[in-house]
Parts: C-alpha cells; sequence; structure tokens
C-alpha cells in the first residue's frame, strides 16, 4: 500500500532528524493531514510526538490523549495501550484505574505483550480488580509469549508457575 509506505517514511524522518528543518516541516504536515483523514497509524504517531514534546510540536497530554483516542477507537492495538497507560496514571486524563484496565484488556486481546503484562500485574496486586493468581499467571504468561522481557521477569521473581 502506497500510503502506508509513504507514512513510514514520513514517520522515519520525523524520528531520525534530529534538527526541525524543512524536511521535518513538510513531514509534519503530511502526518497531520493522514491524521485528519483518520488514519490510525498517524494519529497514533502524532499522539507520541505530543506526549514526549518532539519536533517542533509542543509536549501537550491532552493532544496526545485525544490523538491516540481517535486510534484506539478504530481499534489499533498500540493506541489501546497508550490509553490504558494514561487512564492509570492520569496523563493527559483523569486517573481511571477500570477505564485503564478496559483499554488494556482491548490491547491485550489484539496480543500485546505490555498490555498482557499489565493486567497479568493489575490481577497479581488486585489492583483494580479482585486478586486473581490464576488469571495474573495466564496473562503474564502470555506476555512471555509474546516476547514481553519483563513478564520474564516477573514470572520468575513472583514464582507464577506454582498457581
Amino acid at each position: 500500500m502506497k500510503s502506508k509506505a509513504s507514512l513510514l517514511i514520513i514517520t522515519f524522518l520525523l524520528v531520525a532528524t534530529n534538527c526541525y528543518s524543512n524536511e521535518t516541516a513538510d513531514a509534519l504536515a503530511s502526518l497531520e493531514k493522514h491524521a485528519a483523514q483518520g488514519d490510525a497509524f498517524s494519529q497514533d504517531i502524532l499522539g507520541d510526538m505530543y506526549f514526549d514534546g518532539v519536533l517542533g510540536v509542543l509536549k501537550d497530554p491532552q493532544k496526545a490523549f485525544m490523538w491516540h483516542k481517535k486510534a484506539a477507537d478504530q481499534g489499533y492495538e498500540n493506541a489501546q495501550y497508550k490509553l490504558g497507560f494514561a487512564y492509570q496514571y492520569g496523563i493527559g486524563v483523569l486517573e481511571d484505574p477500570t477505564k485503564a484496565l478496559v483499554w488494556y484488556g482491548k490491547a491485550a486481546k489484539q496480543g500485546s505483550g505490555a498490555a498482557q503484562y499489565k493486567l497479568g500485574s493489575a490481577y497479581f496486586y488486585g489492583k483494580g480488580v479482585p486478586k486473581d493468581l490464576k488469571l495474573a499467571k495466564e496473562f503474564i504468561q502470555k506476555a512471555h509469549n509474546n516476547g514481553y522481557e519483563p513478564a520474564t521477569k516477573f514470572w520468575a521473581e513472583n514464582e507464577l508457575w506454582k498457581y
């Protein structure tokens, strides 16, 4: 898909450029255009840029949340995880552990190891959900199987194989 390849190149230029230049401004304008047209990948990248405040984009947690939400509402896994993170820590939105778990759950169903880890640790500690070591084990194991390194460490440190 030509459009997706173009967006990947634009994203690379934005990330790889060490300074703000005319080329960066053009790439950013193109990214914003695609995001405004509803492209979830572009919305997610733009959300990241507002989250971090890079390449001429001022740090703005509320705008980051808005762009990630647009992408997440379209089922974009990375953005769903980021909404969970935003709700968990109150970044750009009021802290809401219940909503955090909902968004982590959506990303986890799509195979996000990071989201599976967040759910597993929530069940392990009983944060926002009743403590459930069997569910903790299930989600941490899925995260490990998806190559999420912190899950492997968590598995070993907490001896989850026992449950």
